[in-house]
């Protein structure tokens, strides 16, 4: 009875593993991302997702896989911990929170030949005046810039 259990059940747990996909087939590759930045980092280096405020989790799947690697999430104000849900409170003058900051890795949903496009304002000014896109990585689900003041 048990193992019949497990036989019919498995479809379903297949599926319930694969919730961060969209479509189903397009997974997103925060362990790529992660990677990228791993690799390339420097001491001193920010860290901007957009969306943060999205279902696929940008900041939380790729800072799982970064763990203490991760470069600091200078936009943040009040975290997920200290707000008691899964999102967290970004600054409201990014170009202020940005200010003495000399590269940014800028993690955006979806693929894209110019990652700040995906960027809301008025975070997507700050970066734009501030930095230059260096370099960009595609990830399934993902792309990855390298940004520099």
């Amino acid at each position: 009875m048990v193992v019949l259990t497990g036989l019919l059940g498995l479809p379903d747990q297949a599926a319930l593993r694969r919730t961060h996909e969209w479509p189903r087939s397009a997974p997103v590759d925060y362990r790529g991302a992660a990677r990228v930045i791993a690799d390339h980092q420097q001491p001193g280096d920010a860290i901007v997702w957009s969306p943060r405020d999205s279902w696929l989790f940008l900041d939380l799947g790729t800072a799982y896989h970064l763990g203490s690697r991760q470069p600091r999430d200078v936009l943040v104000v009040r975290d997920e911990t200290q707000r008691a849900d899964l999102w967290a409170s970004e600054c409201d003058r990014p170009a202020e929170c940005l200010a003495g900051v000399r590269r940014v890795w800028l993690v955006v949903a979806g693929a894209r030949a110019d990652p700040l496009r995906g960027v809301p304002e008025p975070k997507a000014t700050a970066l734009r005046e501030g930095f230059t896109v260096e370099q960009v990585w595609q990830r399934p689900g993902l792309t990855v810039a390298l940004l520099r003041r």
